[in-house]
């Protein structure tokens, strides 16, 4: 996680929610940030238990089980597996399964480092309700989370930020698919919903006519229309049985889904 990856001429968004000033000092937060984070994934050091709880959760995923465990355990597994409050375990599987990636430890910067491309990951697995190849970015709770959006745009102007999307069902994974930040349809998509969710909220913008109060989510969904269409979209896992889980899926999706899954863009493959 060089820092002078990322250092290139700032492309400015084009809105009075924030001033070229702060983007400049949000820019600036995002190499500190480099700098922090690299430190801290250097200085990692090997956690026996948690690697063994890693293991385990990882052979639930791809099974459905996990051998010469309790069934206590084993319980326990499934219930964090299926948390519908936290997606963490998911998370993890999902970069578990991809030897390319390194976890970035916390909750306030990207998930995951690509240590061959040098490129941010963003993971969103999903474990609920119909898998339609998508996922939701909650990072809108507030006119402050603008921040992240500057940031998220200095790295998808330079290709150096992706999507990554995995879906579960009742715990076990069937995909993990991935596209660029940078795809024009998703980026101009995220960017004109932020602008929707933070303009025309005081007074002062309902006097002068601003009506751009559209969103009041602070979860930016999206689903695989979103990237349909991108050339760059890769299967980085797909489940061998996923027939067996079609009627978790939206069909379109998963028509979808089969259509791009060749060996060519399969990176990994675990049976």
């Amino acid at each position: 996680m060089d820092v002078n990856n990322y250092k290139k001429l700032i492309q400015y968004l084009d809105t009075d929610l924030v001033t070229k000033e702060f983007q400049n000092e949000t820019i600036q937060d995002l190499y500190d940030d480099i700098i922090k984070y690299s430190e801290i994934v250097l200085n990692q050091t090997a956690d026996e238990i948690d690697e063994e709880l890693r293991k385990n959760c990882l052979e639930y995923t791809l099974t459905g089980t996990v051998k010469d465990i309790s069934l206590g355990y084993l319980r326990l597994i499934k219930m964090f597996m299926n948390d519908k409050n936290s997606s963490t375990l998911r998370e993890k599987i999902t970069i578990d399964l991809l030897d390319n990636l390194v976890e970035i430890p916390g909750k306030h910067f990207y998930d995951a480092f690509d240590k061959f491309s040098n490129k941010f990951k963003e993971i969103k697995p999903v474990n609920s309700g119909t898998l339609d190849g998508g996922g939701g970015i909650t990072d809108f709770a507030s006119g402050d989370n603008m921040i992240r959006v500057v940031k998220d745009q200095h790295l998808w102007n330079q290709n150096m930020l992706d999507m990554i999307v995995s879906g579960f069902v009742s715990g076990r994974i069937q995909y993990i698919i991935e596209f660029p930040y940078q795809y024009k349809n998703f980026a101009e998509t995220l960017i004109n919903y932020s602008y929707d969710r933070f303009e025309g909220k005081n007074k002062n913008d309902k006097i002068n006519g601003n009506t751009r109060q559209n969103n009041l989510s602070r979860v930016f969904g999206f689903g695989y229309n979103a990237y349909k269409d991108c050339t760059d979209v890769k299967v980085l896992w797909i489940n061998p049985n996923i027939d067996d889980y079609s009627k978790h899926f939206s069909q379109p999706f998963l028509k979808y889904l089969k259509s791009i899954s060749k060996p060519q863009n399969i990176l990994k493959f675990t049976a």
